[in-house]
């Protein structure tokens, strides 16, 4: 299986050697990337044919609508199987072909698979992290399909652009998402497999006008019509039942890492089908449910009320290289905050949200 990813370039200069060194270091080595510059100022076109010209594996396409390669890359690319689109100045993390090929393979009527993602500042800031939520059927919007989208190639696939109106992205993803569906199921992986950087300047936020706006909400009401009257779900939802549990496993270390960690994940209240789809949505790693050794690179503690924080407190982790508390439903646990204080002197505050708290216990 194949990987032709293809990315647009516009004045993204700065961001071509990143791309490339975090495509170039994926684990899944059978991939091609084809790249284009959108009449950049920057000198980017120069550096994309430079490196097309000393690795066979990156080719450069010119042509008169350059998004239209971004957004129709079928037609650039007839002899691909598997399309993915990569952001000039985001990247996918070193495992993401590998995990990707393994549930293209498991799933072959899922049509297009995305992932979760962590969000970060040009400065290396680490900002949020973000995960394709499973909600009904016929309310399903943009960011299902918003990170590191990939699908297999189609002939009956081919997006609503119009090349005089391209910078509205967001019409033009939401265009992706309609045309996919049409074709088959989306995977939502619950795992974080790609880094989206987040700047003031980028194109598609600049260009999120009202008219954008108005004709995206329009779109989304024709998308979940459809839907309703057809009364179908475009979701493979495989792994919706761990939705809550992986969003615990986003610490940097492990979802950069190229080698295979050994990683336990400990939740007294988890049952054993959720055992079984965590450790295959972890397949590539040594990964065990609710069982220590005490050699771990990466251990993760799920705490629902003070007996869970009890029992934590009788392991010994002092061999282990890295340990994480995560307090669940945060928002309506009345333990939250008693866990909080009585870890205090051990932890900072690593990632919170209304249903979530993650602690990094600092030996």
């Amino acid at each position: 299986m194949k990987f032709t990813i293809v990315t647009s370039f516009y004045n993204g200069s700065k961001f071509i050697n990143n791309l490339y060194q975090k495509i170039k270091s994926q684990t899944y080595t059978n991939w091609e990337w084809i790249v284009t510059d959108d009449f950049s100022s920057d000198g980017a076109k120069e550096i994309l044919l430079d490196i097309s010209k000393k690795d066979r594996k990156v080719k450069y396409v010119d042509q008169e609508f350059k998004k239209q390669m971004f957004y129709n890359p079928q037609i650039f690319c007839k002899d691909a199987e598997i399309i993915m689109q990569a952001d000039q100045d985001d990247y996918p993390l070193p495992k993401a072909l590998e995990v990707y090929h393994y549930f293209f393979t498991k799933f072959p009527d899922t049509i297009a698979i995305t992932c979760a993602a962590n969000s970060f500042r040009e400065n290396g800031d680490w900002m949020n992290f973000h995960s394709p939520n499973f909600i009904d059927k016929n309310n399903m919007a943009c960011g299902h399909l918003a990170n590191l989208r990939a699908w297999r190639n189609n002939p009956n696939i081919k997006n609503d652009f119009n090349p005089n109106n391209w910078m509205k992205c967001y019409y033009n993803d939401l265009s992706i998402l309609c045309t996919l569906e049409e074709q088959g199921k989306i995977l939502n992986l619950p795992r974080n497999l790609y880094y989206y950087n987040y700047r003031e300047d980028s194109i598609s936020r600049l260009v999120f006008g009202n008219e954008c706006e108005i004709e995206g909400k329009e779109l989304i009401k024709r998308i979940n019509e459809r839907r309703s009257d057809k009364d179908i779900d475009t979701l493979n939802r495989y792994f919706e039942n761990i939705h809550s549990e992986s969003l615990c496993l986003i610490d940097h270390n492990l979802n950069n890492s190229t080698e295979q960690l050994k990683i336990s994940y400990i939740d007294n209240h988890i049952n054993g089908n959720k055992k079984a789809l965590l450790k295959e949505l972890f397949f590539d790693h040594d990964f065990n449910v609710n069982k220590i050794d005490g050699d771990e690179d990466y251990a993760v503690f799920g705490l629902k009320n003070m007996e869970d924080l009890n029992e934590f407190l009788k392991v010994n982790i002092s061999t282990i290289k890295k340990v994480q508390l995560v307090i669940f439903n945060q928002a309506e646990n009345p333990d939250t905050q008693n866990i909080i204080n009585k870890v205090s002197s051990l932890h900072q505050l690593y990632y919170h949200s209304s249903r979530h708290c993650l602690i990094n216990l600092i030996k």
